[in-house]
């Protein structure tokens, strides 16, 4: 039997976070890189909100997190999770090292900021949190990616970077008003469902991409996006 695993109660020195990874790709690929036993558990949130809330209940002064992903930032609350209050520091790696080009975080920026905070807080435990392998993908050619986050406008990983214009904005506004509609849908419907849906309504009527992902879907197709 498969069971859920509490992060915190597990004995560890650094955790390290590869947001989106798949349990099937990574137990063909870690022995490349690791030596270990791997197991697999069940986790305590579908997303990265739901895995804060329900990963981190209490204060964590002995912890530093180090993180690539806006959900977890030292500057606001993002839907119901405010890391101020859990951790020691968190290092914004998501604002410091975001790259316009590539519309995301690159790996080499979380390395320096681990560096950097071994040496500075020797004593500490700390998380590491990859925005890798999540959508958008470093492959040079597409360089398909995500606007900067606005967590003060709670625009956390949303839409796709382009320029800007009077279309973007119109696109945002409209982003906004379908979001709503998205959230009530849910609601009734449940989410995996609606996102299948919604996919195809959006595709059949020849609209824009509405994140990296479909955008290089529709680049490269399933198998590719699977490659990636």
């Amino acid at each position: 039997m498969i069971e859920k695993t509490s992060l915190m109660k597990e004995n560890w020195d650094y955790l390290i976070v590869l947001d989106a990874c798949r349990y099937d790709f990574f137990s063909k690929l870690y022995k490349n890189y690791l030596n270990g036993e791997l197991k697999k558990v069940i986790s305590v949130g579908g997303g990265t909100p739901e895995w804060c809330i329900e990963s981190f209940k209490d204060y964590y002064d002995d912890v530093i997190y180090i993180s690539a992903n806006p959900h977890i930032n030292s500057k606001f609350e993002i839907k119901g999770f405010n890391a101020k209050n859990h951790f020691h520091k968190i290092i914004d790696v998501w604002d410091s090292g975001w790259s316009d080009e590539l519309g995301t975080v690159h790996p080499k920026e979380v390395n320096k900021a681990v560096k950097n905070v071994k040496d500075n807080y020797p004593r500490k435990r700390l998380i590491i949190h990859y925005l890798q392998p999540h959508e958008p993908y470093l492959d040079y050619n597409l360089k398909i990616g995500y606007p900067k986050p606005k967590i003060g406008l709670g625009e956390v990983l949303v839409g796709i970077k382009r320029k800007e214009n009077k279309i973007l904005i119109f696109m945002m506004l409209f982003n906004k008003f379908r979001n709503l509609l998205k959230d009530l849908a849910i609601k009734l419907i449940g989410k995996y469902r609606i996102n299948k849906i919604y996919l195809l309504v959006w595709k059949s009527l020849n609209l824009p991409p509405i994140n990296p992902m479909d955008a290089v879907q529709r680049i490269v197709g399933d198998k590719g996006l699977r490659k990636l």
